[in-house]
């Protein structure tokens, strides 16, 4: 049986090696230098509550150590942005561009030479926006008067309705240049997926910038018919081929729908990676303490300390037990020893009553201890030696001292009544 020293050494020794185990294992393992609060927390209460619940955790053959480390080693996952197209109407472009190229200007009160000389058409009109605001109505080129007569012409030939159409073909050529501008190919990494999911996504990408050249086509094209109009807007442009249908349109909102749906897995997946290295770095941890209880002998040596514990406890029980039973023999023996002392006061009081009221120098009561039975006895004793036989006037005349005796001090409110045979003692 181990003994109360040997069972807390034993133990010391275990929560030593414990502890040591917890700091130098767990908390300066590089591997989980991130959990900083794992890392600070880590104490050997920590380390028991995953020694007890290894019990509840399964390892299989793959679950190595440096299979653990590489999920945790690998490279953070970077977040794909959505493909966000803003592809305008391009029917609604279609019929704005053809309403402003064909529409025809009231041809009445134009100037033959100007319509057809858009080089003189241009020169005339910049000469206007110079001189409309001078008083003097002279030409600043030639120094001539510009008659009243002039100037209406002029300003019949560049009415409203050709100025209002020149500003809409203004603003549908920087409309369209803004378009052809903000609508790029795609330039997403697409090494930042996954390698099984690369190659889809490069298809993606690669029909997706197919599409959107074929709307900056459309869209250049269209162009091109508003700079020809703007050269000369007074000569409608009647024909045009240009167009798009709506079915490659259907294909690109399909092909950056797929798209996203490709990044929402992805960026998903950031997440779960993350999950999937605290899943193995905590695997990797209960992996560690089950090697350590394994290498170590732990429940072979808690078992150990239980069970010397339990024993210890077994005999102290035991041994608190007996003193118990020593106490209770050591009350008895005092609670004898009173007895005997009040039996021997008794003695002698019976004994000076024989002796002084009845003569009786031959007899005398002796207290003694029973054999194998509590309280106290009393012993005849005639002539130094114990009493046998005794008559029936002798035993009258003990039994009368020790009545005697015994309420004695009881008497002063007590009438006692003798009866007639203690009158027949011995001569």
């Amino acid at each position: 049986m181990l003994k109360q020293q040997t069972i807390e050494l034993i133990e010391k020794e275990l929560n030593t090696s414990l502890t040591r185990f917890a700091g130098d294992v767990i908390r300066g393992q590089q591997i989980f230098s991130s959990d900083f609060n794992l890392i600070k927390n880590y104490t050997k209460q920590k380390l028991e509550h995953d020694i007890h619940s290894l019990d509840q955790v399964s390892f299989n053959n793959n679950q190595t150590e440096s299979s653990l480390i590489s999920i945790i080693n690998q490279a953070p996952k970077q977040a794909i942005n959505k493909i966000t197209l803003n592809i305008p109407n391009l029917e609604s472009i279609q019929s704005h561009c053809a309403y402003l190229i064909q529409r025809e200007l009231i041809q009445t009160q134009k100037i033959e030479a100007i319509l057809t000389n858009n080089l003189l058409s241009d020169w005339i009109e910049t000469g206007i926006n110079l001189h409309e605001h001078q008083s003097d109505n002279k030409c600043s080129f030639c120094d001539s008067q510009i008659s009243d007569a002039r100037w209406q012409a002029l300003k019949n030939h560049f009415d409203d309705s050709s100025q209002n159409l020149k500003k809409q073909l203004i603003a549908a050529k920087e409309r369209l240049t803004q378009l052809i501008n903000s609508t790029k190919d795609l330039n997403t990494d697409i090494h930042l997926f996954a390698p099984s999911q690369q190659l889809i996504a490069k298809q993606i990408v690669e029909k997706v910038n197919i599409e959107l050249s074929s709307v900056r086509e459309f869209l250049s094209s269209h162009l091109r018919l508003i700079e020809q109009r703007l050269e000369n807007i007074f000569l409608p442009i009647t024909s045009t081929s240009t167009s798009i249908s709506t079915c490659p349109l259907n294909q690109l909102v399909k092909l950056v729908d797929d798209f996203n749906r490709m990044v929402e897995a992805h960026n998903g997946s950031i997440k779960q990676q993350e999950q999937e290295k605290n899943r193995a770095k905590e695997q990797l941890r209960l992996l560690k303490v089950k090697g350590f209880v394994d290498s170590s002998d732990y429940y072979q040596k808690k078992e150990s300390i239980q069970t010397a514990k339990q024993k210890l406890q077994e005999n102290q029980t035991s041994l608190a037990q007996l003193i118990s039973e020593i106490q209770n023999l050591e009350q008895q023996k005092e609670h004898k020893i009173s007895e005997m002392h009040d039996e021997s006061a008794a003695a002698a009081e019976i004994n000076g009553l024989l002796q002084h009221y009845f003569a009786s120098n031959h007899l005398s009561l002796r207290a003694t201890t029973l054999h194998n039975r509590s309280g106290v006895a009393f012993e005849v004793i005639r002539d130094d030696s114990v009493a046998h036989n005794l008559s029936e006037g002798e035993c009258s005349l003990i039994a009368f001292c020790y009545f005697l005796a015994k309420i004695k001090d009881h008497t002063q409110d007590m009438i006692i009544y003798i009866d007639d045979p203690i009158c027949s003692l011995d001569s």
